[in-house]
């Protein structure tokens, strides 16, 4: 069966020029498209076997083990390509996220009791890793956002929690707080699967997994083009709407980035912000969240602010 594709405007010899629609019969291009990708396999294979056969040499046991492990990894990791679902270990998930940010344009990253990187961590720590690849894709133009799910002790931590805001302020990746302990129980058990992303919300979704004890980290992605993967990333994209329900402070670069999704959460938004008006005294909602920050100076009050009303609230 043919399939009409666009016009093709060509010239007879001698005569004008013309334009006809050109039926495609995919029963023949898919079989020679095939053909054609088996032959340059085969060229390959060919060529990498005589590579193979002058690297290793016919006497080397132990380059060719190597030779073979390498070639069992190629493997795997096509499979996973084709099922869309890649395993990144600890020294691959940089090169992931910036493969991504080539492909997408916002990044919507959640972060379960961590406040990113003290300013004398070594540079190869995870923290400061995350934190400059973030910072790379909003020098290359994406629109990234962290939100922080903390303990009310690490809220209480101005002085620290000021200064990671403060660096993603000036960064220009928005960030938004919630407190972990105000979420509900299903919202609260999965604390090793909360470390995870979204890219152009729906598109691909990367979850980060601990290796070796607490700090070597590999990185999950899984890409919504495969049909399969659709429970997996609709599981996540509702966690990151149901979250967001619990945001307190937020700065502005965070909101404009979830416009949609804050519009989306509004009426949930407004009771959430009509209850803790009645619990707290002295205190009014400022915007969309309980406290919006607007400049970087603000920050270590809203924080303090937000301390004070998560003290009244357990009171």
């Amino acid at each position: 069966m043919g399939v009409l594709c666009g016009p093709c405007r060509y010239r007879v010899r001698g005569g004008r020029a013309r334009e006809e629609q050109i039926m495609v019969d995919w029963a023949l291009v898919v079989p020679v498209l095939a053909g054609t990708a088996t032959l340059l396999v085969g060229i390959w294979s060919h060529l990498s076997a005589r590579h193979d056969k002058t690297a290793q040499g016919p006497d080397d046991p132990g380059m060719r083990l190597f030779a073979e492990a390498a070639a069992r990894n190629v493997e795997t990791r096509l499979q996973e390509i084709k099922q869309g679902h890649l395993a990144l270990g600890a020294t691959e998930w940089r090169g992931g996220i910036s493969k991504l940010g080539k492909v997408c344009q916002h990044y919507a990253a959640v972060s379960r009791h961590e406040v990113g990187f003290e300013p004398d961590e070594p540079g190869d720590s995870f923290g400061r890793q995350y934190f400059d690849s973030s910072k790379e894709l909003v020098r290359q133009g994406k629109t990234v956002t962290r939100m922080f799910l903390l303990t009310g002790e690490q809220i209480k931590d101005v002085d620290t929690l000021s200064e990671v805001l403060a660096r993603h302020y000036r960064a220009g990746i928005g960030f938004a707080v919630v407190a972990s302990e105000e979420l509900p129980v299903d919202l609260r058990r999965n604390v090793n699967q909360d470390d995870f992303g979204l890219w152009d919300q729906t598109r691909v979704l990367s979850v980060f997994s601990r290796q070796d004890g607490e700090c070597a980290r590999g990185m999950d992605v899984v890409f919504s083009a495969v049909a399969a993967n659709d429970g997996i990333l609709g599981a996540k994209i509702n966690q990151y709407r149901r979250l967001l329900e619990f945001v307190l402070l937020a700065d502005e670069a965070y909101i404009g980035a979830q416009r949609e999704l804050v519009s989306d959460a509004k009426e949930k938004l407004e009771r959430s912000k009509a209850h803790l008006s009645n619990v707290v005294s002295g205190l009014a909602p400022e915007g969309d969240f309980y406290f919006v920050v607007k400049r970087a100076d603000e920050i270590p009050m809203k924080i303090e602010a937000l301390a004070h009303v998560l003290t009244q609230i357990r009171a």
